[in-house]
């Protein structure tokens, strides 16, 4: 069952109610990315000194960019109808590109590959079905073939009658914004935007029930942070004595370390201690974003469960409260006082599962 929005559509003597409508029942994902590219060339472009016009290969860069992180970078699944996950494949393999290239850039690369057949047909689906509520009536019945034609047909016609209005008709460009849905968008544009984030997650989370922090993965690269403080504590961790990496053996050095994130930050999408461990820099670049094997969570607790009960390490509150809440227990005093059998049946019921979900999203495994 999906989520219900909450937030309401800006009140206006415009249809409202058929954004509300075209996204009703829907079993894939560009009805979503349609409005949300509309949005964002509507307010980022000067497209009043162009007639309105927004053309057709920006809004179809705009879309696949838009899907690119949650599909390769997140591994988000859209649904067996939906034909976007083929689509950005293909693009990653015509283009040559890193799975973290930075959207604008992304956008730019699509937009100078010019006329792409498999780009080119999400063009000759999503525009015409997302004006369907504004025509509901006319269009009832009428066979695939007619629908498209039929479409671009009322959309001209009616333009400018106020008893329909759509947004937007067709030209050979692209499409034409109606100048006061063009208004209202631009008026409008961050409820608006909040609006159809809300409604993709809604759709995405019924697709994705058991991933972690979905609401930050459904556009751009995530943001890095420094991990000072979480180096910091890492640092009084291995001073003065040897550290064997979990994986090779090998000791890592004080002087010359990286913090690496056992399950992918990609697919955890948070920095919380109880996933961290100090690294070789070297090995950590090789594993990226890949799964570690399940044998080597109980050598990560290990880690941990020494590192809790360190007496000459003095962990930020913020840090105990991430230990809680992975333990789901009360207090962080009974965790440090947890014997290690109950402290690692902690970490292997908690970290398996997740491993189980990343590799059938189709995160790779690291093998050594």
């Amino acid at each position: 069952m999906p989520l219900e929005n909450p937030l309401q559509l800006p009140e206006s003597y415009l249809p409202v109610q058929n954004i509300t409508a075209t996204f009703r029942n829907t079993t894939a994902s560009y009805k979503y990315y349609w409005f949300l590219s509309i949005l964002n060339l509507a307010v980022k472009t000067g497209i009043k000194t162009q007639g309105g016009l927004l053309p057709r290969e920006e809004l179809l860069a705009e879309m696949l960019s838009m899907a690119w992180y949650p599909i390769h970078y997140y591994r988000l699944s859209f649904g067996a109808a939906d034909r976007f996950k083929r689509t950005v494949d293909e693009l990653l393999i015509h283009l040559n590109i890193e799975k973290n290239i930075p959207r604008n850039v992304l956008s730019g690369k699509i937009l100078a590959m010019g006329k792409n057949s498999n780009i080119d047909s999400f063009y000759n689906y999503v525009p015409f079905r997302f004006l369907s509520p504004w025509f509901s009536h006319d269009i009832k019945g009428m066979p695939d073939g007619d629908f498209n034609n039929r479409i671009e047909i009322l959309a001209s016609e009616k333009f400018h009658n106020p008893d329909f209005l759509p947004m937007y008709k067709f030209s050979d460009d692209g499409i034409i914004l109606q100048p006061r849905w063009h208004s209202y968008l631009q008026k409008h544009y961050s409820i608006l935007h909040d609006y159809g984030l809300w409604e993709l997650l809604s759709f995405v989370q019924k697709r994705n029930p058991n991933i972690p922090g979905l609401s930050t993965k459904l556009f751009d690269l995530p943001e890095r942070v420094a991990l000072t403080e979480q180096r910091k504590i890492w640092r009084d961790y291995l001073d003065g004595k040897p550290f064997p990496c979990i994986f090779t053996g090998e000791n890592v050095f004080l002087d010359d370390f990286a913090l690496d994130h056992f399950i992918p930050r990609s697919y955890i999408s948070h920095d919380q201690m109880w996933n961290l461990h100090p690294m070789r820099p070297g090995l950590n670049l090789a594993k990226s974003d890949s799964l570690p094997q399940s044998v080597f969570i109980e050598k990560l607790a290990k880690v941990h469960y020494d590192l809790i009960k360190a007496t000459d390490i003095d962990l930020k509150n913020s840090f105990k409260e991430e230990y809680v809440i992975l333990f789901r227990t009360n207090s962080f005093a009974e965790i440090k006082s947890s014997t290690w059998e109950n402290f690692w049946k902690v970490y292997h019921d908690q970290l398996s599962p997740q491993l189980d979900i990343a590799r059938n999203m189709g995160f790779s495994e690291w093998i050594l």
